[in-house]
This record gives structure tokens, C-alpha cells and sequence, in this order.
């Protein structure tokens, strides 16, 4: 399956689940190692920053390199679960997906999950622009930043550049917890993406996910141990409208994922 075909899949089914395992059986050998998959992973972001300084870098690209992610998972010995895709696609426009944070794998991987709907920007941290090679990226794909210093400036950034790119046509991702976490804490949540939702006039979209597949490292934050015996799933709720109650808006949104990404942990178990 190549990225047209997996945008064709979702567009028409709403859901997607690993059926046959990508690569050949060298590479599949790698991926079983973590040192294999995150040297395979640099050389994707290398490649794209690369992609980026020559000035070939659009949203294509971006769905193929993301693309190429969700099919290193697979090949690592992973399965992905795409659910509830047809509850983005009602929303018929622009949106603000709000979801939990759990890896860096997520930023990897929706981007080619989205843009079999529509271009997308995503509420990133200042910092992450400043990485290298990776940060080329963000700055030529377009995202809102955040310092995470100062929350009224951060409201300001978000409100406004969020709202931008809202009118440009995009999906806009927040991920409105305080960091990543394996775990759902309603209370971590911030209300930030629904009152972006409020003010561009846009439906909100609850995305539960869960990737802790690619573990939290001790030393660098997003390279930690891969486990290959947790799946990656992605799942969208029901949408809600932006001229709902905004705290009955949150509070449904929040109890989507955390009851979806719950419901995932129990079966796991």
C-alpha cells in the first residue's frame, strides 16, 4: 500500500488496521532493534530536512515521509489502529483536533492520518522548532508556536496564529496537557483548543490516541525503549460545535479520550 492508497482507505472506510507487514525481511531484522528503528528514524528526518533546504518540501512530501512512519511501526513488529475517521471528515471543513500527548511517535505519525482530509498545522512547543533537522521541518510545514513560559502569551500565540491557519483551511492539532503521559489526568487537560474552536467558529474533533510503542528515554526525552508488543491506535470522536457550551464541550471531549484510551489499557491488560 502506498500513502494514495492509504488516504483512499480512510477517506472511504473511516478506519485502517495493519494487515501485511511492510519491507522486506532485512529490513523487518533492523526494525527489531532499537538501535535499527531510530536509525531509521533519523535518516527519514535527515531526508526531509534535506527536502526542506532545496525548497521541495509541500504537503505531498510531508504525507509521504509521515506515511513512511506508520509503516516503520509495522515493520518493527507493531500493529496500527485508525478508528472514527469519518467523524473528521463531518466536520466538513477546518477544525481543532484537541488529543492526550503521549510520545513524540504522534507527531510523526497524524500528519499523513490528516491530510487525507485536509492540510494541517499543529500547536507545537518553541523548542521543538530549535531541534535540528527536525525543526527545519516544522518551519516549512507551518506550525503555531508556544514557549511555554508564559501562558498569557502562549493564549495570545494560539488565539491568534491558531485562528489563522484555521482560516487558511487547516485542521489545527492541540495537545492541551502539560507534557507527555502515558496516562489520562482530566485535570492536566487545558481548555485552550475549545476556546480556539469558539473563536474561529470551527467544530472541535477529540482525538484519543495511544503510542507508547515508542517509550519516554531517561536521557533524551524522545528516544526511548520501543515495545513492540503494544499497538499504535489512533481513534476520533464525534464532533462538537463550536456554539455548544464551551465547558460541556471540554468536559465531553476529555471524557472521550480518557474512557477510549481507558478502554484500550483495560483489554491490554
Amino acid at each position: 500500500m502506498d500513502v494514495q492508497a492509504f488516504h483512499a482507505k480512510l477517506r472511504a472506510e473511516g478506519r485502517y488496521e495493519t494487515r501485511n507487514i511492510p519491507g522486506g525481511a532485512l529490513r523487518r531484522l533492523a526494525l527489531r532493534t532499537d538501535t535499527g528503528y531510530y536509525a531509521e528514524v533519523v535518516w527519514s528526518v535527515l531526508s526531509a530536512s534535506v527536502s526542506c533546504t532545496l525548497g521541495r518540501y509541500d504537503d505531498r512530501r510531508w504525507a509521504t515521509t509521515s506515511f513512511g512512519a506508520l509503516q516503520r511501526i509495522e515493520a518493527a513488529g507493531s500493529r496500527v489502529e485508525i478508528s472514527g475517521y469519518d467523524n473528521l471528515l463531518r466536520a466538513g471543513g477546518p477544525a481543532v483536533v484537541v488529543g492526550n500527548h503521549m510520545s513524540m511517535l504522534e507527531t510523526f505519525v497524524l500528519p499523513t492520518i490528516l491530510l487525507a482530509a485536509r492540510p494541517v498545522a499543529f500547536v507545537v512547543k518553541e523548542s521543538l522548532v530549535r531541534y535540528p533537522l527536525f525543526g527545519r521541518v516544522l518551519r516549512t510545514v507551518g506550525c503555531v508556536q508556544v514557549g511555554r513560559r508564559n501562558p498569557r502569551d502562549d493564549f495570545e500565540a494560539v488565539m491568534k496564529g491558531g485562528e489563522e491557519m484555521l482560516k487558511a483551511g487547516r485542521i489545527v492539532v492541540v495537545f492541551p496537557q502539560s507534557t507527555r503521559s502515558r496516562e489520562v489526568l482530566p485535570e492536566q487537560f487545558n481548555t485552550i483548543g475549545v476556546k480556539l474552536a469558539r473563536r474561529a467558529g470551527v467544530p472541535v474533533v477529540p482525538l484519543a490516541l495511544k503510542t507508547d510503542f515508542q517509550g519516554l528515554g531517561s536521557l533524551v526525552k524522545d528516544f526511548g525503549a520501543v515495545d513492540r508488543g503494544k499497538e499504535v491506535r489512533f481513534s476520533f470522536g464525534p464532533r462538537l460545535l463550536p456554539q455548544d457550551n464551551p465547558r460541556a464541550i471540554h468536559e465531553a471531549c476529555v471524557g472521550f479520550i480518557a474512557t477510549t484510551v481507558g478502554g484500550w489499557s483495560a483489554r491490554a491488560t
